[in-house]
């Protein structure tokens, strides 16, 4: 879980550090260039330090011959890609994964309390 909450972290520290620049950007498009802003930032900070939610998460495991040893092989650069777009993002897509994660547990924890009775 702490890796969870290091990428909810770094998504609030780029949402919050570009903020201060919005209001020099125009009104109309500020949505659209903020986003690609904090992406491009994220995918940055995720890329130059190897920072991957979904390996972490056990995603990648039972993938066969793709290994994620190597810091640069496919997974690994498709898992640094898939967080620097959730940190990206802002915190709100961080959150909904949080929660059906948590959703996800409780279930299981349902299931294997039944399966015990």
């Amino acid at each position: 879980m702490g890796i969870l909450f290091g990428i909810i972290a770094l998504s609030v520290v780029v949402e919050r550090s570009l903020e201060q620049i919005s209001d020099f950007i125009p009104r109309k498009r500020r949505k659209r260039v903020m986003w690609f802003l904090c992406t491009g930032v994220s995918l940055i900070i995720t890329f130059f330090g190897r920072i991957g939610i979904f390996s972490k998460l056990g995603v990648f495991t039972n993938l066969g011959v793709w290994t994620t040893n190597n810091p640069y092989s496919v997974l690994n650069i498709v898992d640094y890609f898939l967080t620097g777009l959730l940190v990206g993002g802002g915190s709100e897509p961080i959150h909904s994964i949080i929660k059906s994660l948590e959703k996800k547990k409780e279930e299981l924890k349902i299931r294997v309390k039944g399966e015990k009775d």
